[in-house]
């Protein structure tokens, strides 16, 4: 981006070189780790954040975020590097809609890597980045409330890790925990776009590696609409499948020590008949809200770990008999729920008839409260 798209973006008043905005030079700003910054760089950073959170443009930006958590360009995908390159430039404009010489920081976790007990590090100070575990209570950012109005948490340390030489993005998300775990509401804490930041100027870096400026302007690959490759026959959808010339990541394989533990259906390592969860419960914090955009239609995963939420209640004994073998294993098989309903205790569900082998179902009971049968 030159001056001329900044000046105009900012809705500055552009005379040859110069853009001013609010009475101030707008100028070419670079981007230090948070740590780096003086004391006024850093305060008037925060005090940024704290005014377009009042001015309700950190909102927009959240919410943006949240829709956006099932898109696969997005977040599992080739997009996500410049879509999120572009999300936080939107951030950095409001910042600097605030203050001219403002400009967003990048968090170098590979700081916290190196210390003994990474979770203790002095980011999480009252100095710096506020509350590590629980609610964030202290720091620049104290008493931050989410978009729904709930306290901003974290548990720094119960998971994942920071980055080392080498390591994913999602492992940082995992190791500061609390609203930071999901894409729906991970955008709510502040960290979340300084890592994001950083995972921009590692991508800046590894370009400028392989190509000059105008080469990245004018050199790309062209479109080509599938899923077949490369020049050289490089699998399209590295870690993933594709389905109707779509990649999809596949979960299974990039998470297998969470993935084989919690959704061992429909990463087809069971068959129902084993399958030791059952009940009709939920077992994430967002399935409802998941459930109301419409994903359980999109997701074996949602039936599996949504039950409750999107009416994908069975007992083992119903799975078996819908799910007979392993390969392509899902929860419902060919038979779609109605409707779910309780009597004495019971729950019962109504389903379209179909005929699965030799039998035909069309509504039975699922799970018994009392006894568990």
């Amino acid at each position: 981006m030159d001056l001329a798209c900044l000046c105009e973006a900012l809705t500055g008043l552009k005379n040859q070189n110069i853009c001013m905005f609010n009475g101030k030079a707008v100028a070419k700003l670079k981007r230090k780790e948070y740590r780096l910054m003086s004391d006024d760089e850093r305060t008037r950073f925060n005090q940024a954040m704290l005014n377009i959170k009042q001015n309700g443009k950190f909102w927009l930006l959240v919410d943006t975020h949240s829709n956006m958590q099932t898109t696969l360009g997005a977040h599992a995908g080739p997009a996500f590097l410049p879509w999120h390159r572009e999300f936080i430039k939107r951030l950095e404009f409001e910042l600097r809609r605030v203050d001219p010489e403002v400009f967003l920081p990048y968090w170098d976790s590979t700081l916290e890597s190196r210390l003994p007990a990474p979770k203790d590090s002095s980011l999480f100070s009252p100095e710096l980045m506020g509350t590590g575990t629980w609610a964030l209570i202290d720091g620049p950012f104290a008493n931050w409330m989410d978009l729904n109005n709930r306290f901003l948490q974290r548990q720094v340390g119960f998971d994942g890790s920071p980055f080392t030489d080498e390591g994913l993005h999602a492992e940082i998300h995992l190791w500061i925990g609390g609203h930071m775990l999901d894409p729906m509401t991970s955008a709510n804490d502040p960290i979340f776009y300084l890592h994001h930041a950083f995972v921009d100027l590692i991508w800046e870096t590894w370009r400028q590696s392989k190509q000059k400026r105008n080469q990245m302007e004018n050199e790309y690959p062209s479109f080509r609409g599938n899923c077949t490759g490369y020049a050289n026959g490089e699998d399209a959808c590295y870690n993933g499948i594709c389905k109707q010339d779509v990649c999809q990541v596949r979960a299974c394989a990039r998470k297998p020590e969470f993935m084989n533990c919690n959704c061992r259906v429909s990463c087809g390592l069971c068959t129902p008949s084993n399958y030791l969860y059952g009940g009709c419960n939920d077992y994430h914090q967002e399935c409802r809200m998941w459930a109301q955009r419409g994903e359980c239609k999109r997701s074996t995963w949602m039936e599996e770990n949504c039950r409750a939420s999107c009416g994908t209640c069975f007992d083992m004994l119903g799975l078996a008999s819908r799910c007979p073998s392993t390969s392509g294993a899902t929860l419902i098989a060919n038979v779609k729920p109605l409707e779910t309903l309780i009597d004495n205790g019971k729950i019962y569900q109504e389903m379209e008839p179909v005929i699965v082998g030799e039998n035909m179902f069309d509504g039975h009971i699922i799970e018994d409260w009392e006894d568990g049968e």
